[in-house]
């Protein structure tokens, strides 16, 4: 029986050429489509499930009164003091990130030193290494820490050759030498943890004392609860711990939130977390898009099927009056379908073979489609047989529905096809017009954002790290910069302008006791404000004519002042830290951060420590004129290998920073206009069958109407009319459903772009001239035939 529905499919595949080529070639691009999605999808839902303890590990969130939302940072003793009154916790860890390192071999020959920039090094507690699945390669994991750190595998391979690295040294930052004593296997794609290099947490209480006190939280802390232990339960412990032994929590703190291992990667909306971060709403997206395009793919099968009703209809007409069951008549036409699914299935994998190299270059990811793993074979089966029995329901149910002798009735195929063809075809317009109009508004919002006067110079300014001799030399540094012919301007801050290392809770003259908020602290030199154009409002500048201004004047933005509710600003008394002066001057509200948040109060201040301070987060911004900027480059290089001769030059510039802040979207743009393009081909593949069909069921018809004095413009119009009716059908539907989903998703930036109808317009305009240049390119050729050949069959 199966080898007979096999002969019958692959004759009906042989007979009708154009509508099977356009079936399987449909079905292909979905099912690829679907593969390679799920494949991404896969990815992002398995990060840190390799952890033994994943179902017992949580991260402590905290919610400020003076922050929206959670932070992921905690408080130093938050770790050590829960696990001795808590009897819930059996273990915890904490992560603080460091900023970006130098770290160099040490003791070779000097002429094969390796030296390079660390974006991935953290301080931690050496109970990482029990509570988080990281195999040791070499070195024991309980006392690594104590005396040394702990390098990954290709970390040890990067500096050394190889990963017999125990007892090898490493110079970090030029502060100090540490020894190899652990290396752990490279820790997997799949984790939400960036980590490289791990040394002691309490290593940094004789730099930083107030990093491991009740006030400051500055650490990620990870709790393992007790199997069976609430989560909630132990929040509520982790608050009454908090407010019994701090009064700033006493004040402030409004909630902890303990979040689960497995919820972290795709959960967004935590701030401060310095680990990888994905987005569940992306997951959602890419699956729905995967879906859509797949469902319009088997709209396509079909409509397809449904419009070749008159001569299939009349052989299961024939079947049935010779003695077919209805089950048989269902059983070979789902067959059918799977089999047509069965092929589109083998070239989807072809294909998929084929573009995940890119697509991995463009994610980031290493996804791989194993024929040999039995996950991925399973989901294969089941894409196939899902996409054959979709495609195949209604027609199976449609061709065995009918009682025999009507299948020859053409009048009867007609009337119960037409209808669910027309709903199908406005869904495949519907899906094609919401896609078009998604990518164009995230286009727009992404063309805001990186067009959006920022209220500073971001062009043509180069971005150097403050280490080493250039931040001790700072003031030579900066002087020798300025003798080379194409440097406008240099100047120094505390951190990159898209971040923030301080915060300060300021007083202020006639400011209302009961009040607390928090404002970023900036320190710069005098040159700040002119080398970035920084527009001044009120006030003046820091000027190095006024020598009280090191140590006591502050400059604040228009945010800040909006904060402190000063009519007059300039000349009020203001602390910030430990300062105590008067306002200077308020410049203009800059966008030094993503526009996703609205703009932050700022204090700015003068520093003369250009070592200590900078040589953490320090950011050294030089503008250079357009003209010759690669020569340039190379003479900020030499310059400064003259001052650092040890250390790698490691530059960026500051447009390009700006626009990093905005990948994810860039990738989501890129990613709904390739799959848009998709969408809208298999939507032409679907549109050239059908109105191939309806033009040869109307060929008798065109033929009559040419005899009668038809125009060919005319025929064209008669023949496109439905599509068109039908497109403005499906327009009027997807319109509301787009602007509603957009909107909810611009609220998530504090500044966005409107949504313009000419976008609408303009998504239905597309769609109308690919319809329209489809179905005409098929009537044309009917309407340019002669009508004798159209009529010399009657």
């Amino acid at each position: 029986m199966f080898k007979n529905y096999l002969k019958i499919a692959f004759r009906n595949l042989i007979r009708n050429k154009v509508f099977s080529i356009i079936n399987i070639s449909g079905l292909t691009i979905g099912i690829a489509c679907t593969i390679v999605i799920l494949l991404w999808v896969q990815n992002e839902l398995s990060y840190d499930n390799f952890n033994i303890n994943k179902e017992n590990l949580y991260r402590a969130n905290y919610e400020w009164d003076f922050s929206p939302g959670f932070s992921a940072t905690s408080p130093g003793l938050l770790a050590p003091e829960s696990k001795k009154v808590i009897p819930e916790i059996i273990e915890t860890v904490r992560l603080m990130k460091e900023p970006k390192m130098v770290v160099k071999a040490i003791g070779e020959d000097r002429k094969k030193l390796s030296a390079f920039y660390e974006e991935n090094y953290y301080l931690v507690d050496s109970s990482l290494f029990t509570m988080f699945t990281l195999p040791f390669i070499n070195g024991d994991p309980a006392t690594a820490l104590d005396n040394g750190m702990v390098v990954t595998e290709k970390t040890a391979l990067k500096y050394f050759g190889t990963t017999e690295v125990l007892g090898k040294r490493l110079n970090v930052n030029g502060w100090f030498d540490i020894t190899i004593s652990g290396v752990i296997k490279n820790i997997p794609e799949n984790s939400h943890l960036n980590c490289d290099m791990f040394s002691r947490l309490e290593d940094l209480k004789r730099f930083f004392p107030n990093g491991f006190t009740w006030n400051n939280p500055i650490q990620q802390t990870y709790l393992q609860l007790a199997p069976g232990s609430s989560a909630e339960l132990v929040a509520e412990k982790l608050i009454r711990l908090n407010k019994e032994n701090s009064e700033f929590a006493k004040n402030h703190l409004l909630k902890i939130y303990l979040q689960p291992l497995e919820d972290i990667y795709l959960e967004t909306g935590v701030s401060n977390a310095t680990v990888k971060q994905g987005n569940k709403s992306y997951v959602y997206i890419f699956s729905a898009i995967a879906f859509i395009i797949l469902l319009i793919a088997c709209i396509n099968f079909v409509n397809l099927s449904t419009a070749h009703a008159t001569s299939r209809a009349r052989s299961i007409g024939m079947l049935k009056i010779i003695g077919a069951s209805r089950g048989s008549i269902v059983k070979q036409i789902w067959g059918e379908s799977i089999f047509l699914a069965f092929l589109s299935t083998i070239f989807a994998v072809m294909i998929v073979e084929l573009v995940l190299p890119g697509f991995n270059n463009f994610t980031g990811k290493k996804l791989v489609l194993g024929l040999g793993n039995q996950t991925h074979l399973l989901g294969l089966l089941a894409i196939t047989l899902l996409t054959g029995l979709v495609a195949g329901a209604f027609p199976a149910i449609y061709f065995s529905n009918f009682k025999p002798l009507l299948a020859f009735s053409d009048k009867w195929l007609v009337s119960h096809s037409g209808g669910l063809r027309k709903s199908l075809v406005i869904a495949q317009f519907f899906s094609a017009v919401f896609l078009i109009i998604v990518t164009l508004i995230i286009s727009d919002q992404l063309d805001f954002m990186k067009n959006q006067k920022l209220g500073f110079n971001k062009e043509n300014v180069i971005c150097l790290p403050v280490k080493a001799n250039v931040g001790k030399q700072y003031l030579t540094f900066r002087n020798e910069l300025l003798q080379l012919g194409n440097i406008k301007g240099v100047t120094i801050k505390n951190s990159q302008l898209t971040e923030t290392v301080n915060y300060t809770s300021p007083k202020w003259e006639g400011m209302d006791t009961r009040e607390e908020v928090f404002f970023e602290i900036a320190e710069t030199d005098y040159n700040f404000l002119n080398t970035l154009n920084l527009k001044i409002v009120d006030g003046r500048n820091f000027s190095e004519w006024y020598s009280t201004d090191i140590s006591d004047a502050f400059i604040v933005n228009e945010a800040a002042v909006k904060v402190m509710k000063l009519k007059n600003p300039v000349g009020t008394h203001l602390k910030a830290g430990d300062k105590d002066g008067h306002i200077i001057g308020v410049i203009k509200d800059a966008y030094f951060k993503t526009l996703r948040q609205p703009i932050q109060p700022i204090i700015f201040q003068l520093t003369d420590n250009f070592d200590d301070v900078m040589n953490l987060f320090g950011v050294i911004y030089i503008s250079v004129k357009p003209a010759n900027i690669s020569e340039t480059i190379e003479s900020i290089k030499a310059l400064w290998t003259k001052f650092n001769p040890d250390y790698p030059f490691e530059y960026s510039f500051l447009d390009d920073t700006y626009n990093n802040l905005y990948k994810s979207e860039q990738k989501l743009a890129d990613i709904f206009r390739i799959f848009t393009f998709l969408a809208i081909f298999v939507t032409i593949l679907g549109l050239f069958g059908l109105a191939t069909f309806m033009t040869e069921q109307r060929i008798k018809e065109i033929g009559i109407r040419k005899v009668l004095g038809a125009s060919v413009i005319k025929i064209i119009i008669l023949l496109s009319g439905s599509f068109t009716k039908w497109l403005i059908i499906a327009n009027v539907i997807a319109w509301p459903a787009a602007w509603f989903t957009m909107k909810y998703w611009l609220q998530s930036y504090a500044y966005h772009t409107e949504i313009s109808w000419l976008t609408f317009l303009a998504a239905g305009t597309i769609t109308l001239l690919v319809t329209i240049i489809t179905v005409s390119l098929i009537a044309a050729k009917a309407a340019y035939a002669n009508p004798v050949e159209c009529l010399h069959y009657e």
